[in-house]
């Protein structure tokens, strides 16, 4: 349940993320992959009709999604 907790807590993340730095320009690069993550996260979460519940699904589905990106050099802005 912790997990599921801290995951639920990711889903508005990417909403605070593009307030706070809506170009992105201040993150370092962890920051950056987290942020990517989020906002393809988020994404997906809309994708789907903005259903709650799946917040842990579409976390790691972008996870999986953005580290394909960056292995294939295909690092896509956000």
């Amino acid at each position: 349940m912790a997990t599921q907790m801290k995951v639920k807590s990711r889903k508005s993340i990417a909403h605070h993320l593009f307030a706070a730095d809506p170009d992105g320009k201040h993150f370092d690069q962890e920051d950056d992959l987290q942020h990517r993550i989020a906002a393809k996260a988020y994404e997906l979460y809309e994708q789907r009709g903005r259903e709650p519940g799946r917040e842990a699904e579409d976390w790691l589905e972008a996870e999986r999604i953005v580290k394909a990106e960056n292995e294939r050099g295909e690092r896509k802005c956000v």
